[in-house]
């Protein structure tokens, strides 16, 4: 499993906030498809980081990783609020490199 040097590797909202930092993530306001850019949400519950989605930037669908072998594509990111991930704490976004 992979994490960033720099991020403390601890199950933390800071820690993974630090962690998609290291990435080139930087904080954004909401999920709302931005031309230009790949946006992630995470999702805790009780302040403890339980799932991350990302925005595919072609679609604005949010892409998941459920389990070991299930990946699923969701319209909303709202979509799995309330069950075993929580809800979305934050949202954070980073420039798409140039073909």
């Amino acid at each position: 499993m992979y994490w960033p040097d720099d991020a403390p590797n601890e199950e933390t909202l800071e820690a993974f906030e630090a962690a998609f930092a290291s990435l080139g993530y930087e904080p954004c306001d909401d999920g709302e498809m931005e031309a230009g850019y790949e946006k992630i949400a995470l999702y805790a519950e009780q302040g403890v980081p339980k799932h991350a989605t990302r925005q595919d930037p072609a679609t604005g669908n949010w892409v998941s990783k459920l389990g070991d072998h299930v990946d699923i594509s969701h319209q909303r990111v709202d979509s799995l609020e309330g069950g075993p991930y929580g809800d979305v704490c934050w949202y954070m976004k980073r420039r798409l490199q140039p073909d």
